[in-house]
């Protein structure tokens, strides 16, 4: 007879259900919590301040740019992941 462990205990199935339903109520575009984002009480009271550059994205785009540029005429034929560190000074 073979006896299997469950892959996760009660205590880290109950956080992954909880990060699930807070992931629900989360928007995707601000991250703000859609309960308190959607609601009428709530209309016109946000203020939005940026924008901020975020130079890891710049460098993402920039090298997503040069990227789309060079496979015009080379074209891959695989998909392609992306990666960003900081540099060390």
């Amino acid at each position: 007879m073979t006896t299997r462990e469950a892959e996760w205990d009660p205590q880290q199935q109950a956080l992954i259900l909880g990060l699930a339903l807070k992931r629900q109520e989360d928007c995707d575009g601000c991250g703000g919590h859609l309960p308190e984002t959607t609601s009428p009480a709530n209309e016109g009271r946000y203020d939005a301040t940026g924008p901020f550059l975020c130079h890891s994205c710049e460098a993402l785009g920039s090298a997503r740019n040069a990227f789309a540029k060079a496979r015009e005429q080379n074209p891959p034929h695989n998909m392609n992941r992306w990666s960003v560190r900081l540099r060390k000074r």
